[in-house]
């Protein structure tokens, strides 16, 4: 049930805001989708349009309850009989039961949007009647009525959008707590010791200096987690690059093919074959969107396309207006992104730069810090894990293995916090996790420790 397929039908005020196809094919999603059991205590049967589709809902929220089988027709019927008039029993047999034996509306998709239409739905025939009630007060000049009449809206609005009551969350906890479903695993096998995985309905950050392979990472993270089976569906974001540099990192990485030679025009590809080859090895599950240059934009297409997981690079290239960049603007794109993140249950992670300049100065070291990533505040505190990448080779004039890249885990809400050492290939686009600990921060753990680290600085 796409957007595109849903019409509200208001011809005249007698039959506005009506469209029983489309409820029809809700309740349909109701009764065959597990996950729309969590949803269904919010919302109640006067939303739709007709008694028997009322009676109907009020049924499936009864059933569910009681984890009855609400997908079995015959069941249902049974259940259904003493509730409605024959005819209209006949009316939600003759259209419910052929649309669960033919139709597929039993998608994510389809079920959220359901709800958010449902809702909207029945706000604005509320808002109607309110209104006519408005008018019949304004006509009288009851301005009281009409003052109380008014505060009706923000009532109804706040209740449908916003209270979540009988919603049991110790049991969705113990629910999360059992499942699978918390987080996504990422790539490397020692990161998923220390964190578990980027958090599901949350918003996780990458930050780091400029040339030091965050996007590299970020590629290689979701190609091989797509590849490991950890993810269905990523969609990458590339608010800073052409899409193609993105596609270019995926070639090198599964087709190895260097990158240096790509650029240098020392090699010729096949378009044919390269498309052929990535589509036999990630089947249409990594999707790179190069057009979208606003939170909002980016937000919606997370909502339509619902992936797994979702990764913005960058946050600070975004389309922000005539006035440019704010601490207050990241926040307002921040808020968009975790509330895409919470509503499909996926993980959205967010690319920083951060003030190399502030990372220069520092004379003990070059590993940037949380407060390091631009305009930071916000950022750090919505982020359930926050990360930097640090390729010592970049900052550092000593001989040194310039293979070795570390990626610091600064703030793990649910899990640990630590330093991992990894080999990169950056000329194929590739990371080997080699070690990992949780003590590499240096946090001290005597006061003879706390003296030593004040005389360093």
């Amino acid at each position: 049930m796409k957007r595109k397929d849903i019409v509200i039908q208001s011809a005249n005020a007698s039959t506005g805001y009506k469209d029983i196809v489309t409820e029809r094919k809700i309740l349909n999603t109701f009764m065959s989708t597990p996950e729309s059991r969590k949803f269904l205590s919010r919302l109640i049967p006067q939303a739709f349009s007709s008694r028997s589709m009322g009676v109907l809902f009020s049924l499936i929220k009864d059933m569910n309850a009681r984890n009855e089988p609400v997908n079995d027709m015959l069941y249902v019927t049974e259940k259904l009989k003493p509730k409605l008039q024959p005819f209209e029993l006949a009316e939600v047999i003759d259209i419910i039961a052929p649309s669960i034996e033919n139709e597929k509306y039993n998608e994510a998709d389809s079920l959220l949007y359901g709800i958010q239409y449902i809702k909207e739905l029945y706000f604005i025939r509320t808002a109607s009647h309110i209104d006519s009630k408005i008018l019949e007060a304004m006509i009288q000049r009851n301005i009281t009525q009409v003052v109380k009449l008014g505060d009706v809206f923000g009532k109804v609005y706040s209740s449908l959008f916003h209270i979540e009551e009988g919603t049991n969350h110790i049991q969705e906890a113990v629910t999360l707590i059992n499942s699978k479903d918390e987080y996504v695993p990422t790539a490397f096998y020692k990161l998923n010791e220390m964190i578990g995985g980027w958090t599901k309905s949350d918003i996780s950050s990458i930050g780091g200096k400029s040339g030091h392979n965050k996007t590299t990472f970020a590629i290689y993270d979701a190609v091989q987690s797509i590849i490991s089976g950890f993810c269905t569906k990523v969609v990458y974001f590339s608010v800073d690059e052409p899409g193609e540099m993105i596609a270019r990192r995926v070639i090198a990485n599964l087709m190895n093919i260097s990158l240096a030679d790509m650029r240098n025009k020392k090699v010729q590809l096949d378009s044919n074959e390269v498309e052929k080859t990535l589509k036999t090895i990630l089947k249409d599950r990594l999707i790179i969107i190069d057009n979208l240059f606003t939170a909002e934009a980016i937000q919606q297409a997370i909502l339509d396309i619902k992936p797994e997981r979702s990764i913005i690079d960058h946050i600070q290239e975004f389309d922000y207006g005539h006035e440019g960049i704010s601490d207050q603007k990241v926040m307002v794109a921040s808020k968009f992104l975790k509330e895409a993140a919470r509503i499909t249950h996926s993980n959205v992670t967010i690319i920083s730069q951060v003030r190399d300049k502030l990372v220069d100065e520092r004379f003990e070291d070059k590993i940037p810090r949380p407060h390091d990533f631009l305009y930071a505040s916000d950022l750090r505190r919505k982020s359930r894990e926050q990360c930097v990448v640090y390729w010592e080779y970049k900052d550092s004039q000593r001989d040194i293995d310039f293979q070795f890249f570390d990626l610091i885990v600064w703030k793990s809400t649910y899990s640990g916090t630590g330093r991992l050492k990894f080999l990169i290939n950056p000329d194929l686009a590739r990371f080997t996790d080699r070690a990992a600990s949780r003590n590499q921060l240096e946090v001290p753990q005597t006061p003879e420790d706390v003296w030593k680290a004040i005389e360093k600085i």
